[in-house]
């Protein structure tokens, strides 16, 4: 179902960091199929700057929950209305509402465009007027383009697009130099992060595996983490017989700029998998009450890896005794590690 050209589209994803990072190949196939529009992006506050580089938006719409407030009452009634009354004016041709629960699809209804594209979930399937069957399971980026697909734009590009700043980079090289790290060995770093409790692979059995990386292919280890992963980083660190790197509580593009400069990252489901994906680093996910299915990437330079074990994607945020993720085991993990590797030509 084609449909004519639009001039000015408005994408919906307000986080978090994975989920935002996967919507843009959305963006880069718009530009393409419709190269005179202008393209706002609406994201939340903490998560905009994954997309402040990026070149084919022309607008990045802000939300702050925090402004808004947490608990209903007249001044929070009347910020709201506000909010959607600014999208409105904008005079939206097109709008994609990416995420699909009832407050993204009000704002989608309530940008007055022509064309609302959403998924079919529930009763919120009836604030769009061009509606996408929900395919799971399917790589997220994949789901994402689906949205395009019913619309007849051509898939040209499924790239994570998150330009890197110069200055980033170059922070990520003297931070290397300073910390001492050798650049002639590999640089592998471990993520212990996790937005749900279910998804954590025990800080025991990433503090195994560093060392394993360390003895076995004499690899510098960075122990990577922002404010959230702290204590378990620093557990990760302190139960190594090796001496690790310690990263953790650096601003989103500076710990971006870092993982760029890696040989392989290996980290639970999380956003900053995509980080690595995004600059084209080797990575290895790891996955029990998750599916892996939809959150992997297709490049082989990445892989997944389960339990199978019956309660397998069971997407539960919590778990009383995570077998799922227990048993992966670090040797198993070190074993794709040396495989990837040596596809890359890293090691022999």
């Amino acid at each position: 179902m084609q449909i004519p050209e639009v001039e000015n589209i408005l994408v919906i994803r307000p986080g978090a960091m994975g989920d935002v990072l996967v919507a843009t190949p959305v963006l880069s196939n718009l530009k393409s199929a419709f190269p005179k529009s202008r393209i706002a992006f609406l994201v939340g506050k903490k998560y905009a700057d994954v997309l402040k580089a990026n070149p084919y938006i022309d607008e990045l719409i802000e939300f702050d929950r925090e402004s808004v407030g947490r608990f209903w009452g007249i001044g929070r009634l009347r910020r709201e209305l506000a909010f959607l009354a600014s999208i409105r004016a904008r005079r939206f041709d097109l709008a994609l509402d990416l995420l699909g629960n009832l407050r993204t699809a009000i704002l989608c209804a309530a940008s007055g465009a022509k064309e609302r594209v959403g998924y079919t979930y529930r009763i919120r399937k009836f604030f769009y007027n061009r509606k996408v069957a929900a395919r799971n399971p399917q790589y997220v980026v994949d789901f994402n383009l689906d949205s395009l697909r019913m619309l007849g734009v051509p898939i040209e590009d499924k790239d994570i697009h998150l330009p890197a700043d110069e200055s980033d980079l170059v922070f990520a090289e003297e931070w290397l130099a300073k910390s001492g790290a050798d650049r002639d060995r590999l640089l592998i770093g471990l993520f212990p992060g996790g937005g749900w409790s279910s998804k954590r692979w025990p800080e025991e059995h990433f503090a195994r595996l560093g060392d394993i990386l360390s003895s076995r292919l004499n690899a510098s280890v960075l122990v990577m983490g922002g404010p959230q992963e702290k204590s378990s980083v620093k557990e990760i660190v302190s139960s190594m017989s090796s001496m690790p790197f310690e990263v953790e509580s650096l601003p989103l593009s500076r710990f971006a700029g870092l993982i760029s400069k890696l040989h392989l990252f290996i980290s639970n489901d999380s956003g900053p998998r995509y980080l690595a994906v995004a600059a084209g680093v080797p990575s290895i996910g790891l996955f029990g009450p998750t599916e892996a299915l939809n959150a992997n990437p297709t490049d082989s330079i990445h892989s997944a890896i389960t339990y199978g074990g019956v309660c397998l994607a069971c997407n539960k945020l919590t778990c009383a005794d995570q077998t799922c993720m227990k048993r992966i085991s670090p040797e198993a993990v070190f074993e794709e590690s040396c495989r990837l590797l040596k596809e890359q030509g890293r090691i022999r």
